[in-house]
């Protein structure tokens, strides 16, 4: 099995306007708990850098539709790097399944530099197998994808659902941490991105509270949208 010995997760998105966001917020909030990670504003910014490499494999798949792929990315919260992780998100259809450990800052410019330290690979497996692939596949940084997200969850069932606002996509630098970033907000995509996360099953009455006419299912992802919309720049200052 493709997710053997990995915790799976069911994973839904969705398009919402802010009049969707206004309509199905205090239902949530009346029938969930925020998470509490969010703090008092109940809300956390994520910040991811991903990766890909020279074929751009990842982003292909994405845009192709392919039921399965996977992507290494590195996410630190609220821009700080005290809780840095390394991730391997892997997808099979709408089930997800990840791969996580925690890394350092002088592991990130080791990644940034292309630099191999013996010492932290030979201590984790999974970092280990990231380096291999960043110099047998060349796996690269490609792109910082970072958002506002408000989340709230349903422990019994291990629901969580979140609303992922303002995202944006810094256009200059591939390092999270650099001070001159230059970041470019995309289009066309919806005011913000419903994200609906449950394990064996979605209780019914998450379902009701989530029914809105208007909600589309995407097929997109925060990575392809920033992605593509970094391309287009980039070809626009090629023709240019």
């Amino acid at each position: 099995m493709y997710f053997e010995g990995k915790q799976v997760r069911q994973e839904l998105k969705y398009a919402i306007s802010e009049y969707e966001y206004a309509c199905l917020r205090p239902r949530l909030a009346a029938a969930m708990k925020l998470d509490g990670n969010a703090g008092a504003s109940g809300e956390y910014r994520i910040t991811s850098l991903y990766f890909d490499n020279q074929q751009n494999d990842a982003f292909y798949e994405k845009e192709s539709g392919d039921y399965r792929r996977a992507k290494y990315r590195i996410r630190i919260y609220n821009g700080e790097n005290d809780m840095m992780r390394l991730e391997l998100k892997e997808k099979f259809g709408q089930s997800t399944a990840k791969t996580s450990c925690r890394i350092n800052p002088e592991i990130y410019q080791a990644v940034l530099q292309n630099r191999l330290l013996y010492e932290a690979v030979a201590k984790d497996p999974f970092l280990r197998l990231f380096f291999l692939k960043v110099k047998l596949e060349r796996l690269r940084p490609c792109v910082i994808v970072d958002y506002i997200r408000e989340p709230y969850i349903f422990q019994s069932c291990n629901v969580r659902i979140t609303f992922d606002k303002r995202l944006r996509t810094v256009v200059n630098s591939v390092d999270m941490f650099a001070s001159n970033q230059l970041y470019l907000t995309p289009s066309g995509y919806g005011d913000m991105i419903l994200e609906v996360k449950y394990d064996d099953y979605l209780p019914e009455f998450i379902r009701r509270l989530l029914a809105m006419k208007q909600q589309q299912k995407l097929a997109i992802s925060k990575y392809s949208i920033c992605r593509s919309t970094k391309n287009a720049l980039n070809w626009q200052e090629d023709v240019l």
